[in-house]
């Protein structure tokens, strides 16, 4: 079990998958939008990513909360994953037999500057989640366009700039 804010992440019973939950466990979602339905034992999460480590299917990473996942098994000989951890460079993999591996992150992170909800689209729908984030007082580091630790109409005009100079 991995929590990423105030989102839980839980492997299921054997060959399950991942599951989701919002509402610090009340209740739970089964993942399924590119996340295999295998069993999960490794979970690692920063502020931009939540990763998971099957039991025979490699390593699956979600830039948006769990919505879609990607997999990226891309050198690893063994796909079952013992467990995961991520510092401010790395994502550290742990396989079952075959060792130790290492994945830049920057390599993983291909978020786009002013791509809030993760779409691989800078478009209207960043303007409003960022709206959002501002009236309910939220932060999210996607947001955050000129680094200042708040989010405020500044990164706003950002994102509209972004948008009007592509």
């Amino acid at each position: 079990i991995e929590s990423k804010g105030n989102i839980l992440f839980a492997g299921g019973q054997n060959g399950t998958g991942v599951f989701k939950s919002t509402n610090f466990g009340a209740s739970w979602e089964l993942l399924t939008n590119g996340i295999a339905s295998s069993s999960f034992r490794g979970f690692a999460v920063n502020a931009s990513l939540i990763v998971a480590g099957s039991t025979g299917a490699g390593v699956f990473y979600s830039l948006n909360d769990g919505e879609s996942w990607d997999a990226i098994n891309d050198g690893l000989p063994d796909l079952t994953i013992f467990d995961l951890a991520i510092n401010e460079n790395y994502l550290i993999v742990a396989t079952h037999s075959n060792g130790v591996f290492r994945f830049e992150l920057s390599n993983i992170l291909t978020i786009l500057n002013g791509d809030i909800n993760g779409d691989d689209l800078i478009n209207v729908i960043d303007v409003i989640a960022t709206v959002n984030l501002v009236l309910n007082g939220e932060f999210n580091s996607l947001a955050d366009l000129n680094n200042d630790g708040q989010i405020n109409v500044l990164d706003i005009l950002l994102i509209v700039n972004i948008i009007l100079n592509n």
